[in-house]
């Protein structure tokens, strides 16, 4: 089912952006208010303990927090939970999705997810229940991500416990040139970076500085290309390094195609 929040977020743009032919249309404040502020149905029968919880201060290195919201079905007729439109993958959530029974109880939890969002929250999460169009409630989560010691999130790239800004570098192969790609050791135990000199060719060398990284340190891997010696140079060499998980150790040195050397 479709979230109720990319709904809103297609109607608003449908409003918003103009068709061929057609006069633009504004959609009113209170409209978009509505949608940043969703309100709950005040004659709901889901009867929640508490609405909002303070998730407190957390690190981004530290693991999801959950936090468990009570309800009642205080109606006549079983409630059932359809939704709890998120929005965000910082938070996840859980529900039983069995009917509730009048009179009876359910739950639904929250967790908040702090790694790569760092920063203060505040966020509101609609809660529908077949009763009817409007939420049924707003849950509401709130608290403080302190940065991580490890800036993880620059590194997009992983090869085992190694992260990497990029997995290839490009060389014009038309002159000698460096090339590094920054690296951190995102593990608990030292790494010892270094590429299989075996299966490089002779016009390419490859060296970590620093060689061992201990957890949380930064490194640079240099990538030199000479040209010399080469005779044909292909469109992608693979540099593999030593130490890493199989199949999860390699880099690219990348070139431009049909480049050729006369032999030294």
């Amino acid at each position: 089912m479709l979230g109720r929040a990319v709904s809103f977020f297609v109607v608003m743009l449908v409003g918003i952006l103009p068709l061929r032919g057609q006069t633009m249309r504004i959609i009113p404040r209170e409209v978009l208010d509505s949608l940043a502020n969703p309100r709950a149905d005040a004659c709901s029968p889901m009867q929640f303990e508490q609405t909002r919880m303070d998730m407190g201060t957390l690190s981004e290195d530290d693991a999801p927090v959950s936090g468990v919201f009570r309800w009642k079905n205080t109606g006549g007729q079983p409630l059932r939970v359809l939704e709890a439109a998120t929005g965000c993958s910082c938070i996840s959530a859980e529900f039983d999705r069995s009917p509730v029974p009048a009179g009876g109880t359910g739950s639904v939890t929250l967790t908040w997810h702090p790694k790569g969002h760092p920063g203060p929250f505040l966020r509101k999460i609609p809660v529908y229940c077949d009763s009817g169009g409007a939420p049924a409630a707003v849950l509401e989560l709130t608290g403080k991500v302190t940065p991580s010691v490890r800036p993880v999130h620059d590194y997009p790239f992983s090869l085992g416990h190694l992260l990497l800004k990029r997995t290839q570098v490009s060389m014009t192969g038309k002159e000698r040139c460096i090339e590094s790609i920054e690296v951190m050791n995102g593990g608990e135990s030292p790494l010892q970076i270094e590429a299989d000199e075996r299966l490089l060719p002779p016009f390419i060398s490859v060296e970590c500085r620093p060689q061992i990284l201990q957890p949380g340190d930064k490194a640079d891997i240099e990538v030199r290309f000479d040209p010399a010696g080469a005779a044909l140079l292909p469109e992608r060499v693979p540099v593999l390094l030593k130490g890493l998980p199989a199949g999860r150790n390699k880099i690219y040195v990348v070139f431009e195609k049909d480049i050729r050397y006369e032999t030294q």
